[in-house]
């Protein structure tokens, strides 16, 4: 027990703290979190035009119209389709947050780089699909790129600073002049040296050199499988793993959601298994360690009073996916009786399911 309280303390404490605290992977968690409204409203949107039963779609159809759907087209391609902007302006706003400096200014600037690098078709449209989940690292990257020199600017004191008086806006809107003028050129740069390649620009170098390899290996059994071990591992041991975890891996599966969105409503096959919506609803029911038929259990089966009482406190937060209560009141952390159940049970029902849908 003294070597695990050593290993606790010393080893995966300090390692998961730092990971949850990174001011850039909480920036990127946070930023990917507040588009959830919006993709949200797409969703439902594309639930109504594209429910599943003939019977309502002849219904739909006949009362409405042919061309009943074309609000769903506009929702869609107004959220979803839009997720790699969002992505851009939310990430930049938290990380320069993170950083004391002035969001709006830095979310502005990250949104003008991130046009500045987008793929141009003939006549000089932009490339729509950049907008959306093929977007999405390259904003990422431009996000954190644009921030971190925009705080390193600034904190070099390259300003110009407006005399007393004028209205803190336009202060404001001057004190960014400066790294405006510096970080957009750069980006010119950037897109400059990019069409000299042979993907001629970085949302094709990077969805084709990291964005793929990487969804594709969390898309994978043994990518969902490891995610589960190393999250409950965190668990087991006190430490909020979804956080650790959910902060390297919600890109990727955010990514293949929108690739999934994007595929549906063009009616094609859909491309991907592991999603963000296949991690929050397939590690089974009641949270962490799928521990809703626990509570039952110990309600109905378990002849200890205490254990009981734990048992009916936590079957309604566990009906919503909640279970702290019962990963450490039980507890689970640290109990060795009952680790195997802990992660068998999740793993149980991803390969489940994954197996279930990879077969159609």
């Amino acid at each position: 027990m003294k070597n695990l309280d050593y290993l606790l303390e010393e080893k995966i404490q300090p390692l998961a703290s730092k990971l949850v605290t990174n001011r850039y992977l909480a920036s990127i968690r946070d930023g990917l979190i507040a588009s959830m409204p919006i993709m949200i409203v797409g969703s439902l949107a594309l639930v109504i035009t594209e429910f599943p039963i003939q019977a309502y779609q002849d219904f739909m159809m006949s009362n409405f119209g042919e061309n009943w759907k074309w609000f769903g087209d506009i929702a869609s391609s107004s959220t979803m389709g839009l997720a790699a902007l969002i992505a851009v302006i939310a990430i930049a706003y938290h990380l320069a947050v993170s950083f004391k400096r002035d969001g709006i200014m830095a979310a502005v600037i990250s949104l003008v780089s991130y046009f500045i690098l987008l793929t141009r078709v003939e006549g000089g449209a932009f490339q729509a699909n950049d907008f959306g989940a093929k977007g999405l690292f390259v904003a990422i990257m431009t996000a954190i790129l644009s921030v971190v020199l925009f705080n390193f600017i600034l904190s070099k004191d390259m300003t110009i600073k407006m005399p007393e008086g004028v209205p803190p806006a336009i202060a404001k809107s001057f004190e960014a002049l400066m790294p405006a003028l510096i970080i957009l050129p750069l980006f010119l740069v950037i897109r400059f040296i990019f069409s000299l390649t042979p993907w001629e620009s970085a949302h094709t170098f990077i969805f084709n050199i990291l964005q793929i390899p990487l969804v594709g290996i969390s898309d994978s059994f043994f990518g969902i499988a490891i995610s589960i071990c190393a999250s409950h591992t965190l668990w087991f041991f006190g430490i909020h793993g979804a956080s650790v975890v959910g902060a390297i891996t919600r890109p990727l599966f955010d990514s293949a959601s929108l690739a999934n969105f994007a595929a549906f409503s063009a009616n094609q096959p859909l491309e991907h298994i592991v999603t963000q919506q296949f991690w929050d609803n397939f590690q089974g029911w009641g949270g962490v360690g799928g521990t809703l038929p626990l509570s039952v259990i110990m309600i109905f089966f378990c002849k200890s009073k205490q254990i009981k009482t734990l048992g009916k406190l936590t079957l309604g937060p566990g009906i919503f996916g909640i279970n702290e209560p019962m990963v450490f009141g039980l507890p689970l952390v640290l109990n060795p009786v009952m680790l195997i159940p802990f992660f068998l049970c999740p793993l149980m029902c991803v390969s489940v399911s994954y197996w279930a849908m990879s077969i159609g």
